[in-house]
């Protein structure tokens, strides 16, 4: 496996797999917004495909991806992932409040962002909910309706 970054402007990384096939990853643009453009080139010299991501996916995309790993070993870290820990998004829905979208990292802490005062920080997303039964928390890395 080889990540190559390009100098350029534009931030584009190239990953080639063990078969000599590559990933191309490149700013783009698609309906006006920013994206992500991934393509491949097939080490054989076969057809390519690419799929562009709308830059606000990119997230979910990639938590997906982390996901996928995972289950591929059986719930074991990929290699190489064994220390690597990573923070969970989450957004808190309480009626008749505007949404506070926020991060809990890998040690417990929370970064929030609250519309109606900034940004906040917490030692847990437990102490932002409190006892309030009203508030909804959903995490980003679990799929709406899937059973738990």
């Amino acid at each position: 496996m080889t990540f190559h970054y390009s100098n350029g402007p534009a931030p584009t990384v190239r990953f080639t797999d063990v078969d000599g096939d590559e990933l191309v990853i490149e700013p783009s643009q698609r309906q006006g917004r920013p994206a992500v453009s991934l393509r491949t080139i097939r080490g054989d010299g076969g057809g390519g495909a690419a799929v562009h991501v709308l830059a606000d996916e990119t997230d979910e995309l990639l938590a997906a991806v982390r996901r996928t790993a995972h289950h591929s070993t059986g719930g074991e870290p990929p290699h190489g992932l064994a220390g690597v820990q990573f923070a969970r998004r989450f957004v808190l829905q309480h009626a008749g409040h505007p949404d506070m979208h926020g991060v809990q990292f890998p040690f417990g802490r929370v970064l929030a962002d609250d519309p109606c005062t900034g940004l906040v920080g917490a030692v847990s997303v437990e102490s932002l909910v409190g006892d309030d039964p009203a508030i909804t928390v959903h995490w980003a890395d679990e799929s709406a309706g899937s059973p738990s």
